[in-house]
Formats: C-alpha cells, sequence, structure tokens
C-alpha cells in the first residue's frame, strides 16, 4: 500500500511544477523566438516571391519585414508577397518579431534575381501563333485575329489584354465574363 502512496506523490508533484512554469509570469511573457527563419530566394525577374517566418513567444506577436536593414511599409505579417520582382528588389529580407517581453531579428534571406528563362522556340509544323502580347496578329502564318472589343463599358469598352508577367497577355476572364453575359441573355439559358 506504501508503494502505491509513493508512487502517486511524485506524479502529483511533477503535475503541479508543470503548471507552474506553464503559468509563471516569465512563460506568459516570454520574448519572440524564431523557429523558421526566412529562407533565400532566386527567381528570375518579374516572378513574384514569398518570403515566411515561424515564430513562437507571448502572443500577439507583431511582425515587420525590412529590405537592407530598412523597413517595409505595411510588412507588418508572417509572411511577404513580393509581386513581379525588379532589380531594385534584389537584396537582404529580414524580419523582427516582437511582442510585450522584447523582440528579436531573423536572420537575412538575400533575393537574388535570376536571368530571364529562354523562350522555347515554335515546334516544327506550327501554323498559328498569337503571342497574346496586345496584338491580334499571326507571327507564323496568316491568319490575323479579329481584335474584339467588349460591350461599351463608359467611357471606352475593356480590351482582352491585360499586363502579364512580361507586357501584355489575354484577359480570359473579361473573356468569359462576355460570354457569360452574351448566354445568360438567351431564353434557353435564363
Amino acid at each position: 500500500m506504501n508503494a502505491s502512496l509513493t508512487t502517486a506523490k511524485p506524479v502529483a508533484f511533477t503535475a503541479a511544477v508543470l503548471l507552474f512554469v506553464l503559468l509563471s509570469p516569465s512563460t506568459l511573457r516570454s520574448q519572440p523566438m524564431i523557429v523558421v527563419q526566412p529562407q533565400s530566394r532566386a527567381v528570375p525577374e518579374g516572378e513574384d516571391v514569398l518570403f515566411t517566418v515561424s515564430a513562437s513567444g507571448a502572443a500577439p506577436l507583431s511582425f515587420q519585414w525590412r529590405f537592407n536593414a530598412t523597413n517595409v511599409l505595411g510588412a507588418t505579417s508572417s509572411n511577404l508577397y513580393l509581386t513581379s520582382v525588379h532589380s531594385n528588389q534584389a537584396g537582404n529580407y529580414s524580419v523582427r518579431v516582437s511582442n510585450v517581453a522584447g523582440a528579436t531579428l531573423s536572420s537575412n534571406a538575400p533575393l537574388t534575381l535570376l536571368p530571364p528563362p529562354v523562350c522555347v522556340a515554335a515546334p516544327s509544323g506550327i501554323v498559328s501563333w498569337w503571342p497574346g502580347d496586345g496584338s491580334p496578329k499571326d507571327v507564323i502564318g496568316t491568319n490575323d485575329a479579329t481584335p474584339l472589343l467588349f460591350p461599351p463599358f463608359p467611357p471606352f469598352g475593356v480590351s482582352n489584354y491585360a499586363a502579364g508577367k512580361v507586357g501584355l497577355g489575354l484577359d480570359q476572364g473579361a473573356a468569359n465574363e462576355l460570354r457569360f453575359r452574351q448566354h445568360a441573355d438567351e431564353p434557353d439559358h435564363r
């Protein structure tokens, strides 16, 4: 009988110590610690980039991303998403994580720009090719397309080209919107 009491006391004591440690003021006010550092990225110019950080510490945690040791305006979450990067964005990215107990700075994550990818040559035997670069011209044959302007939204109408990764591209969203509207007005599609 004494053996079971002896075994029970350390378990109860251990649980009490654990509860004290978990609820102690030093644990509740722990300084942020970066669990996963932001990783370096290397992408061609014009591509999108995502930096992430994972941190622990007393809530709430605040984030401030930095570029070459200068705060990035509005970049205050655990992720930093850069769209269509250019040469002036290449450099070192880091993040400062803070809370009521203090702050910590991540290691630098360099962003390196690579040369643009090489375009693939047109396959042999191709009959027509419309690059969708803002022109309806067939660059291989003579099958030029007729450019569409969508219904006359004031004041001008909307072209079926939009900004792409490089230059212009076909705006499939606007084209699909037009097709949907046209079919919705037909008697058998109401």
